[in-house]
């Protein structure tokens, strides 16, 4: 879903990688990008983001919190409420691009599965 976006065709231009996010129904791009501290978020909250990543099954509500998490920034720039981002994911134009942008970013975050982790005990 992103490599057709504007910003993905610019750093596709300029050799750097391809930005992660969707487009909403307003039509402005948003960036899902996970940091150690949206990931800790998410554990603190019941959230495996590791099995996510690699196939794990979440409902609407993991779904959204997820993408506030990785949005977190832009929602607080654009001034948005935590409900009025909720609408925002659950339009149906949004709502799949969102999808696709958090399993990609999930997946960028979380590279190798669980099972194939090594422990450094």
């Amino acid at each position: 879903m992103y490599t057709d976006a504007p910003r993905a065709r610019a750093c596709a231009a300029t050799g750097t990688p391809h930005a992660i996010g969707f487009k909403d129904a307003a039509g402005r791009w948003w960036d899902v990008k996970f940091f150690p501290e949206a990931v800790k978020v998410a554990r603190d909250r019941g959230t495996d983001c590791r099995a996510l990543a690699h196939g794990g099954a979440a409902n609407f509500h993991e779904i959204v919190e997820l993408l506030a998490l990785a949005c977190h920034r832009q929602t607080e720039a654009r001034r948005l409420t935590a409900a009025e981002f909720v609408k925002l994911v659950a339009d149906p134009a949004t709502f799949t691009p969102a999808c696709e942008a958090l399993a990609a970013a999930l997946a960028a975050y979380y590279p190798v599965p669980p099972a194939q982790e090594s422990s450094p005990c």
